[in-house]
């Protein structure tokens, strides 16, 4: 339609203005790590296209639309508090429709989440022990393996003090024995754990922690609720 036929009609009346409605969400979303929590905020912001009386509850159907796309952007591995905080406040910041070709559109605004208080203890807990499990892993398959290794590991830490790496190699030879002895009694759940370390070679000591953990949860399931907490005991 060109100039002189837009003319012709004469003014047109202007779209209806898109009315925006605002609400507040507080919850909690599931993190990538088991036990892991977020604790999130946000205003809700939505509008209908069209007749609002189509939809009943139009603020719900957005709340819960706008909760189903933060979901899975929470549960990203390795995402830093302040990080996840800028992922979820792009994303969610989008104003989309809440499914293909639905008249309501839904995005959110003030975005704020952060780790429960029980939740980044238990991150704080959990990297503690990854830490741990990895110098222990390093004490028993590099330094005393052998001798010439847990002297220069004792040389570097003394600072090249060899008089006393000298005076200390009859415990470094008990250390090494202590160490590398096969242990003919051990509980059945130390053998559980190396069992799966066999299996699984390679595993990363979270990931083996968290298989654990799984193994801890079938037998409280099943109502072994002894068992359960032997291995727990055993591998504390």
């Amino acid at each position: 339609m060109n100039w002189w036929q837009n003319l012709q009609r004469g003014p047109q009346p202007l779209p209806p203005p898109r009315i925006y409605h605002r609400e507040q969400w507080a919850g909690v979303l599931q993190g990538a790590e088991p036990g892991v929590e977020w604790r999130a905020e946000w205003t809700v912001v939505w509008w209908v296209e069209g007749s609002q009386g189509s939809h009943p509850a139009p603020a719900s159907i957005a709340a819960v639309a706008i909760r189903d796309r933060a979901a899975p952007l929470a549960r990203a591995e390795g995402v830093s508090i302040d990080m996840m905080q800028h992922v979820l406040a792009a994303e969610l910041g989008h104003l989309k429709p809440i499914t293909v070709g639905s008249p309501v559109w839904v995005g959110a605004e003030n975005v704020h989440v952060e780790l429960t208080e029980y939740s980044a203890a238990l991150l704080l807990q959990r990297r503690e022990r990854v830490a741990e499990l990895a110098e222990i892993a390093h004490l028993r398959e590099n330094v005393l393996s052998d001798l010439p290794h847990a002297v220069l590991w004792w040389l570097r830490r003394s600072g090249y003090n060899v008089e006393d790496a000298l005076q200390k190699e009859a415990v470094f030879k008990q250390l090494i024995r202590i160490v590398s002895a096969e242990q003919t009694a051990q509980p059945w759940a130390l053998r559980l754990a190396e069992a799966l370390g066999e299996a699984m070679p390679g595993l990363e000591p979270q990931n083996r922690w968290d298989v654990f953990d799984q193994i801890q949860r079938l037998m409280k399931g099943y109502g072994h609720e002894g068992a359960a907490d032997e291995l727990a005991r055993h591998l504390a």
